[in-house]
């Protein structure tokens, strides 16, 4: 999504700099077609989040970062060395600047002939996606029984769009896992920015945003210990499944982007 890198740990300071409560927890995620698989790693630091995504289990490809104290959401890519950051000012310039590019394109397609024009939205829909997506139907979460995952007691959760089943979780309390109410805390921090990120865009009626996970998962007050996706012929296309978690020391320094990482400006 998002090259390796190291994070540098002056210990002569940790004690000034290092947290004891922050926690760490992997999940491990398999794609079927093509087949690959992948770890992401999270740390949660009170409202603060890192998520790394780190190709075939092991080389960092992307991070993102939520500065809950903040409202700023840092991604990262270190395969380019760069980053860009965005609080909620730069979320509502950003969805005026999608709105006027929408307002612009619906006046070039106006006088083109049908056909070309439904191939132009075609094309725009890849490079944009929700763009013109009027049937969008709002997720439907139906719990379907309990299970065991990893040792953890769940309860499966059913995602629907209409009558598609789309996705399966199965979410253990908060409790059950080291840390969990921590991450609960952290998570809701992070819901409430997405859903102001999600809001911002919905304005635009040309660009339908679906609500996002974290959402999902304070609907389902949890944590997926599994999660399966399902693709168009119901069949799975992937499988997310928790792995461990433990309360770690952590520097200030892992919630800002690495030293020598050019900052871009976000743009359309």
């Amino acid at each position: 999504m998002f090259n390796r890198f190291i994070l540098t740990l002056f210990l002569v300071f940790s004690f000034a700099i290092v947290s004891n409560s922050a926690v760490q927890f992997e999940m491990g995620h398999k794609e079927f077609n093509p087949a690959s698989t992948a770890k992401t790693k999270i740390l949660v630091d009170g409202k603060s989040i890192k998520m790394e995504y780190l190709e075939d289990g092991k080389k960092l490809d992307s991070t993102m970062i939520f500065k809950g104290d903040s409202d700023v959401m840092i991604f990262i890519d270190h395969q380019e060395k760069k980053y860009f950051s965005m609080n909620k000012n730069d979320i509502q310039k950003f969805s005026n600047q999608m709105s006027q590019a929408m307002a612009q394109l619906d006046e070039a397609l106006k006088d083109m002939p049908p056909e070309q024009r439904e191939q132009m939205k075609n094309m725009m829909k890849d490079k944009m996606p929700g763009m013109g997506n009027s049937d969008y139907v709002e997720p439907v979460i139906k719990k379907s029984g309990s299970d065991t995952v990893k040792g953890y007691s769940c309860t499966n959760y059913d995602i629907y769009r209409g009558k598609k089943l789309y996705r399966k979780s199965c979410v253990t309390k908060w409790g059950n896992i080291e840390g969990g109410d921590q991450v609960a805390a952290a998570m809701i921090s992070m819901t409430d920015f997405m859903e102001e990120m999600t809001k911002s865009f919905s304005n635009n009626s040309q660009v339908k945003f679906e609500k996002n996970v974290f959402n999902q998962l304070k609907k389902m007050n949890g944590f997926p210990v599994k999660t399966v996706d399902y693709g168009d012929s119901d069949n799975i296309i992937s499988e997310s499944i928790f792995e461990s978690s433990r309360i770690v020391d952590a520097p200030k320094s892992e919630f800002e982007p690495p030293s020598g990482y050019r900052k871009e400006a976000i743009s359309m």
